[in-house]
């Protein structure tokens, strides 16, 4: 499940035989993944929700189908990827299953949005309308500039055992904006190797992916 023109360019890219449109606050029905499902050529299905809020309605569409499917707690478009570059479709789907579970665990996700309320979470006072940087569910940063607050996002994630960031742009931020942000991020941590993909994706500044 993906939400984005360009997250869907990469996932199928990466090998997924079908994407849903979907993701926060555009929750796909059971009915739409298990049509997915069923429309896949395969008999053993790994869904890959990629969402906290669809794991339960992947899960729901599993047990509608007549087909072998195990859903990969993937809570983040970031986590999904990383799952999805596990996949080897030589193994049997137990071994996958796994394997795609430890992967997607392994990877840092970070999140760039803005608040829809006023509110106090972790001890950072966030205003409606302000920049929030998230990082696996969790709250890190707040500010009222996207690329201050993606800068202090990575600082917080990042550690000196990491070695790769890559990030994802939505549509609402250009490709200089973005490109210029990389340099500042490179400038910034010169110990990492940082890339940056075109996400599309709708209420999402920014997708950080820290391998």
């Amino acid at each position: 499940i993906s939400s984005g023109e360009g997250l869907a360019a990469i996932f199928a890219s990466l090998g997924a035989d079908k994407i849903v449109s979907g993701g926060q606050s555009m929750n796909p029905s059971v009915k739409e993944i298990a049509e997915a499902i069923i429309e896949t050529p395969a008999k053993q299905i790994i869904v890959l929700p990629n969402n906290s809020n669809i794991r339960l309605s992947a899960e729901q569409a599993a047990e509608l189908v007549e087909k072998e499917v195990m859903v990969v707690d993937t809570r983040s478009i970031p986590q999904g990827m990383a799952a999805l570059l596990a996949l080897n479709r030589n193994n049997a789907l137990s071994e996958n299953y796994a394997e795609m579970c430890r992967r997607a665990r392994q990877v840092k996700t970070g999140e760039v949005t803005y608040a829809i309320r006023d509110a106090v979470v972790n001890n950072i006072r966030v205003e409606k309308g302000s920049i929030i940087g998230i990082t696996d569910g969790r709250l890190l940063v707040s500010g009222k500039e996207v690329k201050d607050t993606t800068v202090a996002l990575a600082g917080a994630m990042l550690t000196p055992d990491d070695e790769v960031l890559t990030l994802f742009y939505g549509d609402n931020i250009t490709s200089g904006q973005a490109q210029e942000l990389v340099e500042q991020l490179r400038n910034k941590f010169p110990h990492m190797e940082v890339e940056l993909q075109y996400g599309g994706q709708p209420l999402y500044y920014y997708f950080l992916l820290v391998e």
